[in-house]
């Protein structure tokens, strides 16, 4: 768990660092989405800006790797870790932010002071001899969505089928599934753009925009569901599969990356030969980009796009925050995550408050323990003793699901060693179950049906629980 953790923390790191390397970079002449002329490319004045930026910027992301060092420190609560390993993905926003904004600002200073020409100051051109129905037949074949969905529709069946599910995961890919479904219409659906003068170079291209786009969505959607494959040893209360299957699964995720990456290239590269020699229409957008808090933002009422590239030249894309498409698309990006919140804290809690969150019994020689979160039957000729537990100590989680209110899978505590849970952590007494399949640890929401079924079992275990008489309790 700690290389996972940390194997994350500088994937995160990693990304943040190139997500913000255009903005020091000339590569596509619009450090912080600022048009530079290709004379000016070469100021001095300006590249002691971007070099003060890129000082800075390395600087923050170094003493940022540093504190990954945390993750080694065991004494460390693996919850700590956990939520040091969210909020270090704030300061990942802000800081950089700040000195982005003061950055952007000395530069557009420098292209007012040296009068630097706009790159057009006319209005949109468009093309009305390009045939939608055409373009929008130059999408991925609808086998290849419905192949990105294998890996999710593995991960939900494993989920569903073991008996310790794991509801992160199966909201996960539930909301995978809806992303993959608006990401289709949106693409299938969205406008056609004018590139230059020559209608038949604007079709090859709206074309191959939509191609390339759906690919890369299905690549991202697969890429998701092998990660999710991979995640499910650590979330479930199982140990489903293998190292091996684990490995595969993350080589199959690291290849979609990869595949998105080469398909971002390609178009790229397609468009640049296609308008070679074209006389190209161009817009120059510099006055409705800024930096705010969360990075670059766009917010440009003149441009119908919703979605349009920021300075890195295509590979990544900012919301136009003056189209009405925008509330959409952000209350659907902010609204999924609070509802997988609310799924995996709050119906919980609910179901905690209402004492519905689970019921533990005795019938058919078999003990049931019932819960909408989580379900096992443990046949009673399996246990070898039962004891009563009141407090648990100090442990930790080795794998499976753990809120406050409730946990599954597998977990080790100083007085117990490694057991198997089904806890509802804030109802004790808890039943400790010895088996020849291991050691389960479970109760139920009423602490009176907890001691009834210990009772129950006193009466049928033969020989007598371990480490005392029939109906010792220990504290």
């Amino acid at each position: 768990m700690t290389i996972f953790l940390i194997i994350t923390y500088y994937f995160i790191l990693a990304c943040f660092y190139y997500s913000y390397s255009p903005d020091w970079k000339m590569k596509t002449g619009r450090p912080f989405v600022v048009s530079v002329p290709s004379y000016e490319q070469n100021n001095p004045r300006l590249h002691e800006i971007l070099d003060g930026y890129h000082g800075t910027i390395r600087t923050f992301f170094l003493i940022m790797a540093g504190l990954g060092l945390l993750f080694l420190v065991p004494q460390i609560s693996w919850s700590i870790r956990f939520a040091a390993l969210l909020l270090s993905i704030l300061p990942c926003f802000f800081i950089p932010s700040f000195y982005g904004r003061k950055a952007r600002a000395s530069v557009m200073a420098l292209k007012r002071a040296e009068y630097w020409p706009r790159a057009d100051s006319g209005s949109y051109h468009v093309d009305l001899s390009l045939d939608r129905k055409a373009v929008n037949k130059a999408m991925a074949p609808l086998y290849a969505f419905l192949a990105s969905l294998l890996p999710h529709a593995a991960t939900v069946w494993t989920c569903v089928t073991a008996q310790a599910a794991s509801y992160a995961l199966i909201g996960a890919s539930v909301c995978s599934l809806l992303l993959l479904s608006a990401g289709y219409f949106y693409i299938k659906h969205m406008a056609n753009r004018t590139f230059c003068d020559d209608s038949e170079r604007n079709l090859a291209l709206n074309q191959y925009r939509k191609y390339s786009f759906s690919w890369i969505l299905v690549f991202m959607t697969a890429s998701d569901g092998f990660l999710y494959l991979a995640l499910l040893p650590g979330l479930t209360g199982q140990a489903v599969g293998s190292f091996a299957a684990v490995l595969t699964s993350l080589c199959a995720a690291a290849a979609c990356i990869v595949l998105v990456f080469i398909r971002l290239t390609d178009y790229r590269n397609t468009k640049e030969k296609l308008l070679a020699g074209a006389s190209r229409f161009l817009y120059d957008e510099d006055d409705y980009w800024y930096i705010g808090l969360w990075g670059l933002c766009y917010n440009n009422p003149y441009d119908p796009a919703l979605f349009k590239a920021n300075n890195s030249g295509g590979i990544n894309m900012c919301v136009n925050k003056a189209r009405p498409g925008s509330r959409v698309f952000w209350s659907v990006s902010l609204g999924l995550p609070a509802l997988m919140i609310i799924w995996l804290l709050g119906y919980p809690w609910y179901l905690d408050a209402t004492h519905s969150l689970v019921d533990v019994k005795l019938s058919d020689g078999l003990i049931r323990v019932e819960s909408s979160l989580y379900r096992k039957s443990i046949p009673v000729d399996i246990i070898e003793d039962a004891s009563l537990i009141w407090e648990l100590g100090n442990g930790s989680k080795s794998y499976g699901t753990s809120t406050p209110n409730y946990g599954t899978g597998s977990f080790r505590y100083d007085l117990y060693g490694s057991v198997k849970a089904y806890a509802a952590w804030k109802h004790p007494p808890f039943l400790l179950l010895h088996t020849a399949e291991g050691t389960y640890l479970i109760n139920d929401d009423d602490p009176a049906g907890t001691e009834a079924l210990y009772e129950q079992l006193n009466s049928l275990l033969d020989p007598l629980p371990r480490g005392g008489n029939a109906g010792e309790v220990f504290e």
